[in-house]
């Protein structure tokens, strides 16, 4: 019987998107490594039966109506991993709390040199080491669990970034503007270039974000 066949039957493409979502607390790495190792066993399944038959005609059904249910196999697989699961989740909710600090934190804080009216390279330099070890973190970590719920939260925090990011420089711009009467160059072009990384900087998050969506949704 053909793979691409077998995968295709709505029995078996229904059971592979129930368990993949009751797998959804499991580490990524651990989770695909079940997900290929059950799908191989479901395929094998197939092939054995597909020889004792005369026709393939209901062979996925048959494979299904045999197999332990999605329910059973995520609840086998997260017990045999409980107490790395704990530690994953608990590292997981410490380390997502320190992207947004950093990253943006520090973004917004490089915007003071436009109510300022200049920039002091001493105080923006460390901030702008603290942007970029941040993102370099969240895109290199391997510690970091990559699942359903992470990436809502993600989505929400780019959501959020993008709004204070676009408000702060254009609040102090305005206070700047009524501190000195006047509209200064420093400030203008300092304004006109922040906002130009912060726009660069959400197409960077979001194509982040659709990458590890689809790397999770091809787990299936």
């Amino acid at each position: 019987m053909d793979e691409k066949i077998f995968f295709a039957d709505s029995s078996v493409n229904h059971f592979m998107k129930k368990l993949n979502n009751h797998l959804q607390n499991v580490p990524h790495e651990i989770r695909k490594q079940h997900i290929d190792e059950i799908k191989a066993d479901l395929y094998n399944r197939a092939l054995s039966l597909s020889k004792k038959e005369d026709s393939e005609d209901g062979i996925p059904q048959k494979v299904m109506a045999d197999f332990v249910s999605p329910h059973e196999l995520a609840s086998g697989i997260q017990h045999e991993y409980e107490h790395e699961f704990d530690h994953h989740h608990r590292a997981n909710q410490t380390l997502m709390k320190y992207f947004p600090v950093f990253s943006t934190a520090c973004l917004g804080a490089l915007s003071l040199p436009i109510i300022m009216g200049f920039m002091n390279l001493s105080s923006s330099l460390p901030l702008l080491i603290f942007f970029c070890i941040s993102n370099l973190w969240m895109i290199g970590s391997k510690r970091i669990l990559w699942n359903e719920p992470t990436l809502e939260y993600i989505r929400k925090m780019i959501t959020f970034s993008k709004t204070v990011l676009v408000a702060l420089p254009f609040a102090f711009f305005s206070i700047r503007l009524i501190m000195v009467q006047r509209i200064e160059a420093f400030s203008a072009y300092y304004l006109l270039l922040f906002l130009t990384v912060v726009f660069l900087y959400g197409i960077g998050l979001s194509r982040f974000y659709k990458k590890k969506h689809a790397i999770i949704k091809a787990d299936v």
